[in-house]
Protein backbone atom coordinates (compact mmCIF):
# COMPACT_ATOMS: atom_id res chain seq x y z
CA UNK A 1 0.00 0.00 0.00
CA UNK A 2 1.54 3.42 -1.08
CA UNK A 3 1.89 5.58 2.10
CA UNK A 4 0.55 9.28 1.22
CA UNK A 5 2.65 12.29 0.97
CA UNK A 6 3.26 14.60 3.59
CA UNK A 7 2.29 18.32 3.33
CA UNK A 8 5.17 20.06 5.20
CA UNK A 9 5.06 23.90 5.33
CA UNK A 10 8.65 25.10 5.90
CA UNK A 11 8.75 27.38 8.92
CA UNK A 12 5.43 26.60 10.75
CA UNK A 13 5.75 26.02 14.07
CA UNK A 14 2.87 24.11 15.68
CA UNK A 15 2.64 24.36 18.77
CA UNK A 16 4.01 28.36 18.59
CA UNK A 17 0.70 28.30 16.70
CA UNK A 18 -1.69 26.51 19.15
CA UNK A 19 -0.02 28.41 22.02
CA UNK A 20 -1.08 31.94 20.26
CA UNK A 21 -4.36 31.09 19.03
CA UNK A 22 -5.51 30.31 22.24
CA UNK A 23 -4.21 32.83 23.66
CA UNK A 24 -5.88 35.07 21.52
CA UNK A 25 -9.88 33.53 21.49
CA UNK A 26 -9.00 33.70 25.27
CA UNK A 27 -8.68 36.97 25.25
CA UNK A 28 -11.50 37.86 22.90
CA UNK A 29 -14.08 35.37 25.12
CA UNK A 30 -12.70 36.61 28.10
CA UNK A 31 -15.74 37.69 30.45
CA UNK A 32 -18.45 36.74 27.96
CA UNK A 33 -21.00 34.35 29.19
CA UNK A 34 -22.40 31.31 28.05
CA UNK A 35 -25.15 32.29 25.57
CA UNK A 36 -22.26 35.08 24.45
CA UNK A 37 -19.90 32.23 23.75
CA UNK A 38 -22.11 30.18 22.00
CA UNK A 39 -22.69 33.00 19.47
CA UNK A 40 -18.91 33.97 19.02
CA UNK A 41 -18.25 30.07 17.75
CA UNK A 42 -20.93 30.18 15.79
CA UNK A 43 -20.33 33.21 14.40
CA UNK A 44 -16.49 31.58 13.72
CA UNK A 45 -17.49 28.56 12.10
CA UNK A 46 -20.03 30.91 9.58
CA UNK A 47 -16.33 32.47 8.80
CA UNK A 48 -14.51 29.57 8.18
CA UNK A 49 -12.90 28.49 5.39
CA UNK A 50 -14.52 24.91 4.43
CA UNK A 51 -12.11 22.08 3.57
CA UNK A 52 -11.05 21.13 0.16
CA UNK A 53 -12.05 18.50 -1.30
Amino acid sequence: MEQPKKTVIKGFKAVEYMRRERERIGQETQGMNFIELQKYFADRRKQAIPPCR
